[in-house]
């Protein structure tokens, strides 16, 4: 998981995203987002984990109202994003993709900056990689997850800092 108060964009990725002038939209083309996640093939496999029957029910859950999805343009172009699911104070960063240099970082980072303005005080992450520990991802026992998705659910988190590093 990311706690959002702990969350630090390493130097890097913010100089390669200031190179480009990446501009967003949330939840206008879902579709396109979850279809350039499913081109991602899976570390040592030719395949990748997003079957067509996994992008038919995220879709329902994005006409639900539960699944989002965060573009990142470069012109006309989509060149990045993410998408994933929010229910009350819970959000989980499902997947992500990228066809310009750091663009589903871009993407990250902007799923941060909507928790802050929506007090939203973590993203579950779904895997562990070294990639989202640079932002300072921890892993959590699975019994410290229930609790604090208990806690989002019922909506009764505790305001979160305003600033990120």
């Amino acid at each position: 998981v990311i706690f959002i108060k702990d969350f630090h964009i390493p130097r890097t990725i913010k100089k390669t995203i200031k190179k480009h002038n990446y501009t967003f939209s949330f939840n206008k083309d879902f579709m396109a987002v979850i279809s350039g996640c499913a081109t991602v093939k899976r570390k040592d496999s030719d395949t990748t984990w997003i079957t067509d029957e996994m992008i038919e029910g995220y879709y329902k859950l994005f006409l639900m109202g539960r699944a989002f999805s965060i573009e990142v343009w470069e012109d006309s172009e989509i060149v990045g994003g993410l998408y994933g699911v929010k229910i009350e104070k819970y959000i989980s960063a499902e997947s992500m993709f990228h066809k310009r240099d750091n663009a589903s970082d871009a993407a990250l980072i902007k799923l941060v900056q909507l928790c802050i303005n929506s007090n939203i005080p973590m993203i579950d992450c779904q895997i562990t990689s070294d990639h989202i520990f640079r932002y300072n991802a921890i892993e959590i026992t699975r019994k410290k997850f229930l609790d604090y998705l208990q806690i989002l659910l019922n909506n009764k988190y505790p305001s979160i800092s305003k600033g990120l590093s």
